[in-house]
């Protein structure tokens, strides 16, 4: 009896009941879909190194970025502290880095389709230059003497015996997470960005438990975030657009400033989709919870 309910609590804390797995298998496929992420993270930055910096490539190892940190997010009970810490300090600081060059990305794609702006994109191709030189050495600092596959190969605990259990939990807390934050997205635009992040890793962390093979459907939610993201992303393009530009051309800012966003249409989607989505999830864990512990 007692195999058979810990197998039923399980497959309710992964949020699947038709494809048993016992924790090891459960361990072992974690660990393989961190160790893959993190080696493209590896491969990302060796990329932008070898190849250069140009959009598509910082693009993908932003969203990289992005991927390890909610990885290590739902891992962290099962991950060595100062390795996990590596890889979010270097994370962060890759961020950091990468920003400005983001930003005059945007703002020089945006200037393609806008005439009589040649002064304004060679500014903004300078300003992006050396935004590009502060990145490359930290990039340089990271890929040097293969501390990526080092770090990595460390990173691991042994098994858990609840990793299940854990990363369920830690998934609910990001979407309670995303929830708050979009209560107060209404308002400040601080509050704003902090939402769109939170957004990034609650996809990121999905995208992890759909792709560890375990019966996990998280197709409805990550469609609904995608398509969520699509929209924030937009609207804080432009923004960002007409922060950067208004002390050198103020009648094109004002351009973009005048278009309005429909914050609170977004923010309705949001709060329909999401949270309905991730109520099976909820629902599971709710069960277990109510589970005696076998003799």
């Amino acid at each position: 009896m007692e195999g058979t309910l810990e197998e039923l609590r399980f497959n309710f804390a992964i949020g699947c009941v038709s494809q048993p797995m016992n924790h090891d298998v459960f361990n072992a496929a974690c660990q393989r879909q961190l160790d893959s992420i993190l080696a493209s993270f590896n491969e990302a930055l060796q990329d932008l190194s070898a190849k250069g910096h140009n959009p598509r490539r910082l693009h993908q190892l932003r969203i990289v970025i992005r991927r390890v940190d909610a990885a290590l997010y739902l891992c962290k009970a099962g991950l060595n502290k100062s390795e996990r810490r590596w890889f979010q300090r270097y994370g962060r600081r890759l961020r950091e880095a990468s920003n400005g060059v983001r930003d005059c990305d945007i703002v020089l794609k945006w200037l393609e389709n806008q005439p009589s702006c040649e002064h304004l994109k060679k500014a903004f191709h300078e300003r992006r230059d050396r935004a590009r030189q502060q990145l490359g050495p930290l990039v340089a600092e990271i890929i040097g003497d293969d501390k990526v596959v080092e770090h990595s190969r460390q990173i691991h605990k042994p098994q858990l015996q609840q990793r299940a259990k854990v990363l369920a939990s830690r998934l609910l807390k990001l979407n309670s997470r995303c929830m708050e934050l979009a209560a107060l997205a209404w308002q400040d635009a601080r509050d704003r960005h902090r939402w769109r992040i939170s957004c990034k890793k609650l996809r990121y962390a999905l995208e992890f438990m759909a792709d560890l093979g375990c019966g996990f459907d998280a197709q409805q939610p990550l469609a609904e975030l995608k398509l969520l993201q699509e929209q924030l992303g937009e609207a804080c393009d432009r923004i960002t657009i007409a922060r950067l530009i208004l002390e050198s051309h103020g009648e094109l800012a004002q351009e973009l400033a005048e278009v309005p966003i429909d914050w609170s249409g977004v923010l309705e989607r949001f709060a329909c989709g999401i949270s309905g989505s991730l109520a099976a999830v909820r629902w599971c864990l709710d069960f277990e919870s109510a589970v005696a512990q076998p003799d």
